[in-house]
């Protein structure tokens, strides 16, 4: 399992022994992860002048001086780790963030009612015994609700204005 810590934020800002540093310590802080646990990725991919367009309009004390060259950096690395590390996969799904908010929200809930449907129907189809085999006792608890979690999530998805209120 890698995540974009490493493969984008890693990469642009360390190297050398700190990059080395880096490795080693998000290596095992994946190693504790359950390794039955599927990790999906939402990019939401904006051009990197929407992007410094948008961070100008924002004026945030934390963005201000953020050059394109840099953002530029951060969306090539992101193609290259997301289009390229796993092809043919479903690890991900890009959500086009050029568009206005409301636009990107109802792909965003569409994208996550889909993985919310997909793990409740993944929970469905596994015996209780396959569930208690790879957790032990706890585990059967924890699955229940996560199952109970997705499926609430993807009904919720489905019904869900980006301000929280609602359609």
């Amino acid at each position: 399992m890698c995540t974009g810590n490493y493969h984008v934020f890693g990469k642009a800002n360390l190297s050398g022994q700190s990059l080395e540093l880096f490795t080693h310590t998000w290596a095992r802080v994946l190693g504790g992860m359950p390794s039955m646990l599927k990790v999906k990725h939402l990019w939401l991919r904006a051009d990197p002048h929407v992007a410094e367009a948008r961070m100008k309009a924002r004026a945030r004390d934390g963005e201000s001086g953020v050059p394109l060259a840099y953002l530029e950096l951060l969306d090539r690395l992101h193609a290259e780790w997301l289009e390229g590390a796993h092809p043919g996969t479903e690890t991900h799904s890009t959500v086009d963030a050029n568009r206005g908010a409301d636009a990107v929200w109802e792909s965003v809930c569409h994208v996550l009612k889909g993985w919310a449907s997909s793990a409740a129907n993944s929970y469905r189809a596994s015996s209780e015994s396959e569930i208690v085999g790879l957790c032990g006792p706890m585990g059967k608890h924890t699955f229940s609700s996560m199952f109970y979690c997705a499926n609430r999530a993807s009904e919720k998805l489905g019904s869900e204005s980006r301000d929280g209120s609602g359609r």
